[in-house]
């Protein structure tokens, strides 16, 4: 995941907008040495861009630990030495980065290997519903959690919802239509989100590459899987809605495919401590 410079100096803008008030008027100068240590046990994440702000500031990076790395509760993220000043200015920068990132990250990966332990292949997969403004640090923190994005935007992906097959006239009408749908998307996989099994199964039947159950409970989901999967045992499958760390094994065993989530964007910053050292 890109960030560019101008997205790193906007996080440092931010914070710092003119200077840093506290540290001026205490008139203190000197280097130090700041460490970035795992107060639990978490997935890291996003500290390529913590050792970017810490840079931008003349700052040294010693070390540090790449995105998707396990640490265990004690394990450092990140050491730096430079002016104590210009660390004043940015470690809270990298502090807020990492302790969000990690805190998605690790939740992801948790939730990951949880579906996993009931079916190695399932795949979990996340929506577009991102906290504005922070979409790229999100979807950073999803993937090294070890997930994958379902949709990163309207511009990538083919998901028709019930809107479209309401203003195309109903869903005999976009039946009608497949053919000539998958044709202009030749090189698109074609998913409709369905509410229902009758008009899954009539889509299946027309020859629709995935679906995505919409808020099926979990012996609707099996019912729908075990239907689908006689009409065409190529197609994809996915669970969405209301699915999480308390439901989540149920839905595997269903034999889906893919679950569908918004759920891992809600997660508690990870604890991550900031030790400073004063250089002699």
């Amino acid at each position: 995941m890109l960030f560019f410079q101008e997205e790193i100096d906007r996080l440092i803008n931010d914070d710092l907008p003119y200077g840093d008030l506290t540290t001026d008027i205490l008139d203190l100068s000197g280097s130090c040495e700041v460490e970035f240590i795992a107060r639990q046990d978490l997935v890291v994440c996003a500290t390529e861009e913590a050792k970017r702000v810490l840079e931008r500031f003349n700052i040294v990076v010693e070390g540090f630990v790449p995105s998707g790395t396990l640490l265990k509760k004690g394990d450092f993220l990140l050491k730096a030495s430079g002016d104590f000043k210009n660390v004043q200015k940015c470690y809270r920068v990298c502090s807020n980065l990492v302790e969000h990132a990690c805190g998605l990250a690790t939740k992801t990966k948790n939730f990951v290997d949880l579906a996993k332990s009931a079916n190695p292949n399932i795949r979990i997969a996340t929506t577009r519903k991102t906290f504005p403004f922070a979409k790229k640090l999100v979807i950073k923190s999803i993937l090294s959690g070890s997930a994958s994005v379902h949709r990163l935007g309207l511009s990538e992906t083919i998901l028709i919802f019930k809107e479209h097959i309401m203003f195309m006239g109903g869903l005999d009408k976009l039946i009608d239509k497949i053919d000539e749908i998958k044709r202009r998307a030749y090189d698109k996989v074609v998913c409709v989100e369905v509410e229902n099994l009758d008009d899954a199964v009539k889509l299946a039947r027309a020859g629709i590459d995935f679906l995505q159950l919409d808020k099926f409970d979990v012996e609707q989901t099996k019912r729908a899987v075990l239907q689908l999967r006689n009409i065409n045992n190529n197609i994809k499958i996915a669970a969405a809605g209301g699915i999480n760390d308390k439901n989540v094994l149920d839905y595997v065993k269903t034999g889906v495919d893919s679950i569908v989530t918004s759920w891992l964007y809600f997660a508690k910053p990870s604890d991550i401590g900031v030790k400073f050292t004063k250089v002699l």
